[in-house]
């Protein structure tokens, strides 16, 4: 028996907890969404944004160097993160760090 499904806006958290709960539930995202009155796709495309915006969060912490040294390179990152070189580095290396 289908459930009628609910048409309500939700904030992010409130998709990241529903997100949440059916992981705990270990129901199928169908079976998920038919008992909680969600639309599938909708919980698709949530599932989508939540996984692409883990991918684009940084896990680089902020460290504080104390050093005399002259700068050398400046890395900015999105969120207005931003790494500092006080020694030569390479292009590969640059790039092995960004990937």
């Amino acid at each position: 028996m289908e459930h009628k499904v609910e048409k309500k806006w939700r904030t992010r958290q409130e998709k990241d907890e529903l997100i949440a709960l059916r992981k705990q539930s270990g129901k199928s995202r169908k079976l998920f969404c038919n008992d909680q009155g969600l639309n599938y796709n909708s919980f698709v495309i949530w599932n989508k944004e939540q996984k692409s915006k883990q991918k684009t969060e940084s896990k680089f912490s902020e460290l504080a160097v104390q050093s005399r040294e002259r700068l050398f390179a400046q890395i900015y990152l999105p969120g207005e993160l931003r790494i500092d070189f006080y020694q030569p580095i390479s292009a590969e290396f640059i790039r092995t760090l960004l990937n």
